[in-house]
């Protein structure tokens, strides 16, 4: 019996989280301390909110659009967009603050498509949607 439960435990350890399950493979970035460090970096240099590697959590990038999950040390937890701008490399395009309430996926994929140069496509605001209602 306890050897159920550990097999259990594990495997909801290491399932997909709600957002990786509904198509978010392939834009989840495995992140690293070097990764970090660079994306909170990102954030100072160009959204002016001071934010240390370890308040970094989750990133979505699709070769066009890189999306960062971040505490700044000064404001609430917020998904920074930067759009990637050819030879200048990923410049910010807006932050998105808050939860997605149920009901409001169509604004907030207006809001986010209607972003720089056209917004994420498609695929990368639905998987923002979804991670941000699974809590991540």
């Amino acid at each position: 019996m306890r050897a159920v439960a550990v097999l259990a435990a594990a495997a909801l350890v290491t399932a997909a989280s709600p957002a990786e399950a509904r198509g978010c493979a392939g834009l989840v970035v495995r992140s690293t301390a070097a990764s970090r460090m660079g994306d909170a970096t990102l954030i100072w240099q160009q959204a002016r909110q001071p934010v240390s590697a370890r308040n970094i959590g989750a990133v979505l990038d699709d070769g066009r659009w890189r999306l960062i999950w971040a505490t700044p040390d000064e404001a609430e937890r917020g998904v920074y967009f930067f759009r990637q701008a050819g030879k200048r490399g990923l410049r910010y395009a807006d932050v998105w603050g808050g939860v997605i309430a149920p009901g409001d996926e169509a604004g907030v994929a207006k809001w986010a498509r209607g972003l720089t140069s056209g917004g994420p496509d498609t695929r990368t605001v639905r998987c923002f949607i979804d991670t941000v209602k699974a809590g991540r």
